[in-house]
């Protein structure tokens, strides 16, 4: 295989990355204020720091080079994920917030992607997004410690592998979810003998995201 298709998506999803986080992100609204815990949410305007940019990049880089090794057809939903994507699980590992501004930008990017591949994927890819977000509401809806920017996210992760095919979505969603409960119960531990003002809460968002990536590599 040509390394053309995953050097130039590998500079492509960087790039989108870096300029989500360095341009986008500091712009965003802050969310309304919550009750004093003893824990100060970084406020976006911080955020766009040459360290986070270049984090997020390398992110982007990675996640692109990803998608360079799929076919070219794919290659604009899943740039979606792979740049705007990253900087939004980065404002989460930073925040514990998805902000809502950033994961409507990177459906409508997706969306339009969506439409490449041609109409034969668009029900597949739709069905395991509702399917996704329907489970991930109910167990939202039960309080099992998801935030509601979980559910936004986690659809657009699962319609993103159900376009390469419905196994590249199963994996995506399991290793996510695996990625999800190893940091969950390595945050639970470590809380134990270091306690912190957000108790055991955890951003899911990036185990989400780094699920997709080597569902694809295996589907």
């Amino acid at each position: 295989m040509s390394p053309a298709g995953p050097l130039l998506c590998s500079a492509a999803g960087a790039a989108l990355a870096g300029l989500a986080m360095g341009l986008v992100v500091p712009r965003l609204p802050e969310p309304p204020p919550t009750p004093p815990d003893g824990w100060a949410k970084p406020r976006y305007a911080t955020l766009g720091t040459a360290r986070h940019v270049a984090l997020v990049s390398a992110a982007g880089g990675v996640a692109g080079a990803v998608v360079g090794l799929q076919p070219s057809v794919q290659w604009p939903l899943l740039l979606a994920l792979a740049g705007p994507g990253a900087a939004l699980v980065g404002v989460d590992a930073l925040t514990t917030y998805l902000p809502l501004g950033l994961t409507r930008w990177c459906w409508v990017l997706a969306g339009v992607g969506l439409a490449v591949p041609g109409p034969g994927v668009v029900p597949r890819a739709a069905l395991a997004g509702l399917a996704t977000a329907a489970l991930f509401w109910l167990v939202w809806r039960l309080g099992a410690g998801l935030g509601f920017g979980d559910v936004r996210l986690a659809p657009l992760v699962a319609l993103s592998g159900a376009v390469d095919s419905w196994t590249a979505c199963y994996l995506a969603l399991l290793f996510g979810s695996l990625l999800g409960v190893s940091w969950g119960l390595v945050t639970t531990l470590w809380r134990r003998h270091h306690p912190h003002p957000l108790g055991n809460v955890f951003p899911y968002g990036p185990s989400l995201w780094l699920g997709l990536w080597p569902a694809l590599l295996l589907a």
